[in-house]
């Protein structure tokens, strides 16, 4: 998910709570706490993983945790 505002919170959501076989493996946002609010206002338990380049990405992917990041590249 690219961006973590009041559309992409909702649809965060939507999919955690009401898309069952559809996860949200990752967010980026140019503020890190706020990509982060993105999966907690999903689920309150729902703590996400920083991630800093693709091995990072893949290892929270492959480890089913949630993450964040503020690098597009990533």
């Amino acid at each position: 998910m690219l961006g973590a505002g009041f559309m992409s919170r909702g649809l965060v959501h939507h999919i955690v709570n009401h898309s069952p076989g559809i996860q949200v493996t990752a967010i980026y946002n140019r503020t890190l706490s706020r990509a982060g609010e993105a999966y907690r206002f999903a689920d309150q338990a729902l703590e996400a993983t920083t991630v800093n380049s693709s091995a990072d990405l893949d290892a929270a992917i492959a480890s089913g945790r949630p993450a964040i990041t503020d690098d597009p590249t990533s």
